[in-house]
């Protein structure tokens, strides 16, 4: 079974290797122990301007939601976590060919994440998580592996709105593009893992009125991770995509549209239907 890749894990065990680097390096006789860091590439440098953008516009647009981000008080912290977790790892990322990058419209495109007008708190957390994503600018930086490839983050990964997820030998494998129509095929349980469904998870389903033994998903922590028509919706072994609908006619495969999946909210769009199936009829 598939489980999201952590990232907060990734970035924890560079941190940490980082500090022990840091802690003894460049002690002489005197000792002073004192470096000064190195400038940032221009990678990185746009990858710091965006994230201070990015959280910026969050705590400007919709501070419930910015009170939420753990150890982010403050835009200004909100970047810092940001910076530490991706940007400063950006340059080994584009020499590993994780990362492909085009500064061609960097400042515009940061100048429109930081200044457009706020939209809906759904949209704002949307687009939040797409920027820690560094989807929120894919014309500038994008992750260059393709569906299936390895990698140890969501930014490495190629497709729009796809992710980084774990298989079961621990390795990070990419996703393909992750949006509601992805979760709308048809799968059977019994195959998961041989091709079933491709970057995703069968969820095995139990008997119902559309004769359907399985549902190709993903698993998810937050709904950026869904994709757009996407919801992350909360089972009890963990968080499941599903693809949103208003009617029947919405749903592909041969499934149908279901009340009451999920519990719409202020940051959650729809209105709790999504593409599932029915149980059978009591007789």
């Amino acid at each position: 079974m598939l489980k999201p890749f952590s990232k907060s894990g990734a970035a924890f065990v560079v941190l940490a290797a980082i500090g022990v680097v840091s802690a003894g390096a460049c002690e002489d006789a005197g000792g002073s122990n004192e470096t000064s860091a190195p400038s940032p590439t221009p990678a990185e440098a746009f990858c710091r301007a965006h994230f201070s953008a990015a959280c910026e516009r969050l705590f400007r647009c919709d501070p419930d939601a910015a009170a939420l981000i753990p150890q982010a008080a403050t835009a200004a912290a909100c970047a810092q976590a940001h910076h530490e977790r991706v940007c400063d790892r950006l340059s080994a990322d584009i020499a590993a060919g994780a990362v492909r990058v085009d500064l061609t419209g960097a400042d515009a495109c940061n100048d429109d994440l930081a200044t457009a007008s706020c939209g809906t708190a759904a949209e704002e957390v949307r687009r939040f998580l797409e920027a820690g994503k560094l989807d929120a600018c894919p014309d500038v930086l994008g992750g260059d592996r393709a569906k299936g490839a390895s990698c140890t983050a969501a930014w490495h990964c190629r497709e729009p709105s796809s992710n980084c997820v774990a298989v079961a030998s621990g390795a990070g494998e990419c996703t393909g593009a992750l949006s509601g129509d992805a979760f709308e095929i048809a799968c059977s349980a019994t195959s998961a893992g041989a091709g079933a469904c491709p970057g995703l998870v069968c969820l095995g389903l139990n008997a119902n009125q559309q004769g359907k033994s399985g549902l190709c998903t993903a698993r998810c922590q937050s709904q950026a991770d869904c994709g757009d028509g996407g919801v992350c919706v909360a089972l009890t072994d963990g968080n499941i995509c599903f693809s949103m609908c208003t009617s029947d006619a919405d749903c592909g495969g041969g499934f149908v549209c279901v009340d009451e999946v999920y519990q719409p909210g202020p940051q959650i769009e729809g209105d709790g239907r999504a593409c599932l199936v029915t149980l059978p009829s009591a007789e």
